[in-house]
């Protein structure tokens, strides 16, 4: 299924209000409390899906151990922009990719993070089934709804 342009791209200020207003007042406790169920699993390698401006990424980089690699990656550029200008206390691979296709290979990683992706559009239309099947991987999501 194709995505319209308006879903990939947030452009302008939209990075920064979203960070500065959003992520404080709905996303960070939900990033706090995935990271530490997401400790709990002791994963090696976690896919973040819809990363955004990157709080879940911060939290996951400051509690996971360095030998645990992440990457977080986005539909929207400019979100993963904003979210490598704040940055993280340590390695983070930065992707910007479709969570429709993913372009990584079956059994890359032991963990998928999804905040709030559930209630997208895309979410939606993707739903757990598919990165369960393409990855082979624990999902841990979580929604504003649920």
């Amino acid at each position: 299924m194709k995505t319209s342009n308006g879903d990939r791209v947030f452009s302008g200020s939209i990075a920064q209000l979203y960070e500065q207003y959003l992520v404080p007042l709905i996303f960070d406790p939900y990033a706090r409390d995935l990271t530490g169920r997401l400790a709990s699993l002791q994963p090696s390698a976690v896919l973040e899906i819809a990363a955004g401006t990157g709080v879940v990424t911060r939290h996951m980089a400051a509690r996971l151990p360095d030998y645990v690699s992440i990457v977080a990656t986005d539909l929207n550029q400019p979100m993963l922009d904003h979210a490598m200008s704040i940055g993280t206390s340590r390695s983070v691979t930065w992707r910007q990719a479709d969570a429709m296709h993913l372009p990584f290979d079956d059994g890359t990683f032991d963990a998928v993070e999804a905040t709030d992706i559930a209630t997208s559009a895309i979410g939606q239309r993707f739903g757990v089934g598919q990165v369960t099947g393409k990855i082979q991987a624990i999902v841990i999501a979580a929604t504003r709804n649920a």
